[in-house]
């Protein structure tokens, strides 16, 4: 019993100790959030983003679902120790203003997975998002 526990602790450690390496000079190119929409909408969010120091990457996204006028969204994830919090802003305007704290996963040549939690200020609601995408 007492192996079995050590294993699933060496296990959820090395799974979450993973650090993406957040350099200087990375581009980010992704879906942007793909959680933030119902099933039945189609909706489109690449996202672009820049590291502009080592650990501060800026971005935006242009997000567009059936029936709706197209959307720029910013954002900002700050990365420490694998984790990231960040900010999203719809538009240049406060309203709408969405925080995240989550973790970049990153897997061969580049790709990452980046689950976070969601909290939409204006709403004042809780959810999860996921990211996919690209570094290079």
């Amino acid at each position: 019993m007492k192996k079995l526990f050590l294993n699933l602790i060496l296990t959820v450690g090395l799974f979450f100790a993973a650090n993406a390496q957040n350099e200087k000079g990375n581009w980010y190119v992704g879906t942007g959030d793909i959680a933030n929409r119902a099933w039945t909408d189609l909706a489109m969010s690449p996202s672009l983003g820049y590291a502009v120091t080592n650990n501060l990457v800026l971005g935006g996204s242009v997000s567009h679902v059936a029936d709706e006028d197209m959307d720029l969204d910013l954002y900002a994830k700050y990365f420490f120790g694998g984790y990231f919090v960040g900010v999203n802003l719809d538009g240049f305007s406060a309203d709408g203003m969405v925080f995240e704290l989550g973790k970049m996963f990153m897997f061969n040549k580049g790709v990452y997975v980046s689950p976070a939690f969601n909290y939409n200020y204006d709403a004042e609601t809780f959810n999860m998002g996921m990211g996919f995408g690209m570094k290079f």
